[in-house]
Order: C-alpha cells, then structure tokens, then sequence
C-alpha cells in the first residue's frame, strides 16, 4: 500500500513581537514562517534595537538567542528557527555600537557583542579595500564621559575589546588622474 499526502493549506500561527521592534504587537504568519519573516512582518527593528540580540520564548522559556548577523553577514541560514503559536519574539536594546568609515569594504554601523574586538569590526566590514591607509587608523571611543582617541596597530586588532560605543576610521591613499594628449603612443587617462 503506498499513501501518498499533499498539504493544501497551513494553519495560521500568532506570535507576539515586543520590544525595540517598529510596530510591536500580536501577528498572524503563515504556519511555515520563521524570524525573518516576522520581524519583516512588524516593519522591523527599531535603530536602537539590536540585531544580534533577539529572543524566541515559547511557553514561558527562552529557546533560542537569535543573532542576524549569522543571516546577513555570514550567510548562515542554518539556525532558522521555526515559529510557532503562541511564540513570542523579543528584540533586546542594541549596546556596542561602532561605526566603520573610510578604508574598508563596507563602511556602515555595526554591533558588537560583549568580548568582540576591532578585528570583528573589521571582518563585519569585509576588510580593508585595496586603497586602504592602515598605518594611521584611529579610534575614537568615549570613557567615563571624555571622548578618548587612540592610534591603532593593525597587526593587533584583536587586542582591542571594545566596552562602548566609537567610531573606527580606515584613511585611504588618494589616487590622482592625468590625461595625457598630443604627440604620445598611448594618449588617454592615467
């Protein structure tokens, strides 16, 4: 005897979104959603509120610390978890905040977990770009109220844990253009 099964319709699940999300409330997904497609769902997650940081809690216990950094960054789609009724998604307040400009390869905002250091800034910035200057990175950070700036060494980004919120800033080497025209083999920009 073979029995063969096809699945018409899934059963709608309600989960609650709270915390730093745009439009917390009560929310009716597909019975297949996951986290991704319920916090699209809420208009997202507020600019104060972590990424990296967000709790699943179903039946009073936290099952799972959800980290979208493994999504967006690495790519990692495997630790997906999968909804259900009566779930409840809690989006913590963001805390280690550094923003990467200049020499890197994705300039932007990050946040940093406890215990994360520059060389993750950097490695969230896919790197140093080609023009990168990185004998005169800086760092700018604020302790106990002061704005406190510090000369990085590249070759030890691991060394520097980062408690606050800062700013990281790559220089770049700036390359001039020459047009060159008239009585040469080669004319054209340079």
């Amino acid at each position: 005897t073979k029995a063969l099964v096809s699945l018409t319709t899934m059963r709608d699940i309600q989960v609650l979104i709270s915390g730093f999300s745009s439009s917390p409330g009560v929310y009716t997904l597909n019975g297949g959603s996951n986290i991704l497609h319920a916090l699209n769902v809420s208009g997202g997650i507020k600019e104060e509120g972590s990424l990296r940081n967000i709790q699943i809690t179903r039946n009073g216990i936290v099952i799972d610390t959800i980290d979208l950094y493994d999504y967006f960054i690495n790519g990692d789609l495997s630790k997906t978890v999968k909804l259900r009724s009566g779930d409840s998604i809690s989006i913590q307040p963001a805390e280690i905040m550094v923003f990467v400009e200049g020499g890197v390869r994705r300039a932007s905002l990050y946040e940093l977990k406890k215990g994360e250091t520059l060389l993750d800034v950097i490695n969230f910035a896919q790197g140093f770009s080609e023009s990168a200057n990185t004998d005169d990175i800086s760092f700018q950070y604020f302790k106990n109220g002061d704005l406190v700036s510090q000369i990085v060494n590249p070759d030890k980004l691991e060394e520097y844990l980062i408690s606050s919120r800062g700013g990281l800033y790559v220089p770049e080497f700036v390359l001039n253009q020459v047009k060159i025209s008239g009585a040469v083999k080669r004319e054209g920009t340079y």
